[in-house]
């Protein structure tokens, strides 16, 4: 299970300097922030991340919608979009989106554990305001929606 904890001395750095991440240490998976928001339109803020999982650390961008006021509490329809997968303008590598047919794979077999991390970060490691959050995606073309009870939450964590 995903919980928000204290960056630990030998996590990789990074040049934001947060001191918190979202980790499942059974499952050997992590996620930080590593850059925003840039607030496109003024309800939805742009994120990157590092995603970490199978020993491999992607990049991912994604779109965070909270309503007028992200970081109050939180009204109805709040929505985080992945955006991209290898790729986000805060980092230095640039991967791109994965044309090879097993890369494609890999990204969408990697998709709902990326949607429950980002569901436990919330808008700022901050997840458990948001018992409605949904997490989206249409990467490929292919619609996906993901909420805290697919991942059997019954309420969201802390």
């Amino acid at each position: 299970m995903f919980q928000v904890e204290d960056v630990p001395p030998d996590h990789p750095p990074y040049k934001t300097g947060f001191t918190r991440y979202v980790v499942d240490h059974e499952r050997g998976v992590w996620l930080d922030h590593i850059g925003g928001p840039h607030a496109e339109p003024p309800d939805e803020e742009m994120r990157g991340f590092r995603f970490y999982r199978d020993g491999l650390l992607t990049l991912v961008e994604a779109n965070i919608y909270a309503g007028p006021n992200i970081y109050d509490t939180p009204a109805e329809g709040h929505e985080t979009r992945i955006l991209s997968f290898g790729y986000s303008p805060w980092g230095s590598l640039k991967t791109g989106i994965h044309t090879d047919p097993l890369e494609r794979v890999q990204v969408m077999a990697a998709l709902p554990l990326l949607a429950e991390a980002l569901l436990v970060f919330g808008t700022l490691y901050n997840g458990a305001l948001y018992s409605d959050r949904v997490v989206t995606s249409t990467l490929y073309d292919e619609p996906m929606r993901w909420t805290w009870a697919d991942f059997g939450y019954t309420a969201a964590v802390s």
